[in-house]
């Protein structure tokens, strides 16, 4: 507790779980991410939830999700009451149990637009499906995930959801956020979106789809 560099399992506040222990999807873990106050640990083929606490002795499992999981190990991010993930070929997100038994269930947050994210996975291939990486865009807080060479960004507000496609022209390999500005990196060439003042933007076409529509 208050030693972060200090890694004796000895320690006041260390310890460790085996996630496998309580799952058999759960031997090798990918990804962490917090989820309303509890851990998420993602897997490939499964999800669990944990109560942690600095006393090793009082975590808790509260969860299972089975057949749903991430490869994607930068992908999964908190957004709003949710945790975002690519699921393989699509957008899912942990969110509220569904019942009073639940304490987590699975979104169909990336539904309007599996067909498309499924079609880029499959076409760039697992490697740079797995290199997905996720952050929120501070000053509108739209999601915003990228895989290779595309961005798909969730403007979700009330009255409004909307999921747009970025074709930026470079594969992005990581997304930060630092001093409420979003910087993000391709190859050797570090981008700040908007700019420095926050409204440089290019003069791409955009094209709108709306549903039930022609």
């Amino acid at each position: 507790i208050r030693e972060p560099t200090n890694f004796n399992i000895n320690a006041d506040g260390a310890g460790f779980l085996t996630p496998a222990n309580h799952d058999g999807n759960s031997s090798e873990v990918n990804a962490l991410g917090p989820f309303l106050g509890s851990l998420g640990i993602f897997s490939r083929e499964a999800i669990q939830i944990w109560h942690v606490e600095a006393d090793d002795a009082n975590n808790e499992l509260l969860q299972v999700i089975s057949n749903i999981g991430t490869t994607a190990r930068k992908s999964v991010v908190p957004f709003q009451d949710k945790t975002v993930f690519l699921a393989g070929t699509v957008l899912r997100a942990l969110q509220r149990g569904d019942n009073t038994e639940a304490v987590a269930s699975i979104g169909d947050l990336g539904g309007p637009i599996d067909v498309r994210v499924r079609a880029h996975c499959l076409s760039v291939g697992t490697t740079t499906a797995d290199a997905a990486v996720g952050a929120v865009e501070p000053q509108e807080k739209r999601l915003m995930i990228a895989v290779g060479n595309r961005v798909y960004v969730l403007s979700s507000f009330p009255g409004i959801s909307a999921w747009t496609e970025y074709e930026p022209g470079f594969s992005i390999s990581d997304m930060v956020v630092s001093n409420r500005r979003l910087y993000v990196r391709a190859a050797d060439s570090v981008y700040l979106y908007g700019g420095t003042n926050f409204n440089t933007y290019d003069t791409s076409t955009v094209t709108v789809r709306v549903p039930y529509l022609d």
